[in-house]
């Protein structure tokens, strides 16, 4: 018994010279097959074979080379520190962010003075708001860092921005409604853009969660802003899905009108929230008595 375990261990996690070689053997080889419509053929039926205990062995050694490369990047200390603290996770995060929404705020902006175009002012306008918040609250990681009072100010005011924010989403989607723009995703573009907003959605709701127990204010609220921007991507994503997979007629534009309202409802509900907790909080440090 032993011995046809160790064979069979053998055949499915062969050397890595050897699986080096299979990967581009099995893939050039799957090409051609299709490439040359010789699909029903008996090399073709050699050839599937050949490919299947390929990428069998491929999925089954995944988690040794996950564990390896995991083991290689904790030996660099930024990263170690990347993946294990979380606040400097967030400060990281929110720094990109805001250099994105920055280059995307001038680049729209530039283009819809180039085009006069409406659609693209007003997208240059979202972006500069989503900058904006984020500056303010990358200002709070310097020298003010420690001061609750001025990080939870900085939660309020984010929460006023964001019902600004609220009116250009809503204007935008009253925009795609009556037809003067159109979101439009080039060929399989679509089915990227889209697996890569879900993967947005699912990690900033998961972020808002897990930052909002460590009451951090100001990571809490980069988070909050990231789920807000996948919300709207979310909307983008189901006009332009809408566009590419179905005919134009009212019940699209209705699927468009509904999605708008409750995404303007959703980031309604959220300013209102952040306005109503960082009032709450500033009031009770008001109340406290001073430390000594």
């Amino acid at each position: 018994m032993g011995r046809v375990r160790a064979i069979a261990k053998k055949i499915l996690y062969p050397k890595g010279i050897l699986l080096g070689l299979l990967v581009p053997l099995s893939a050039v080889c799957l090409w051609l097959v299709f490439s040359r419509g010789r699909k029903d053929t008996l090399p073709a039926c050699l050839i599937y074979t050949l490919s299947a205990y390929t990428l069998t062995a491929v999925v089954l050694r995944t988690p040794r080379w996950i564990r390896r490369g995991r083991a290689l990047l904790l030996r660099i200390p930024l990263l170690r520190r990347y993946l294990s603290d979380l606040d400097f996770r967030a400060e990281i995060a929110l720094r990109l962010t805001f250099g994105v929404s920055l280059f995307y705020a001038v680049y729209k902006a530039l283009a819809g003075a180039y085009y006069r175009s409406v659609w693209l002012g007003a997208m240059a306008f979202y972006y500069a708001l989503l900058a904006t918040a984020r500056f303010l609250l990358l200002r709070h990681l310097g020298e003010e860092r420690q001061d609750d009072g001025l990080a939870f100010r900085k939660y309020r005011l984010c929460g006023w921005l964001l019902l600004v924010l609220a009116l250009s989403i809503i204007s935008m989607g009253a925009y795609l409604y009556h037809g003067r723009q159109r979101i439009v995703s080039p060929g399989y573009a679509i089915y990227g853009a889209a697996a890569y907003t879900f993967y947005n959605l699912s990690l900033a709701i998961v972020n808002v969660v897990r930052y909002k127990k460590r009451n951090n204010p100001i990571h809490s609220a980069s988070k909050i802003l990231s789920l807000v921007t996948a919300l709207v991507s979310l909307f983008f994503l189901q006009t332009a899905m809408l566009a590419v997979f179905s005919s134009d007629g009212p019940w699209q534009r209705r699927m468009n009108l509904w999605t708008g309202i409750l995404v303007y409802t959703i980031v309604s509900g959220t300013a209102l929230y952040m306005i109503g907790r960082g009032s709450r909080a500033i009031r009770r440090m008001k109340k406290a008595p001073p430390e000594h």
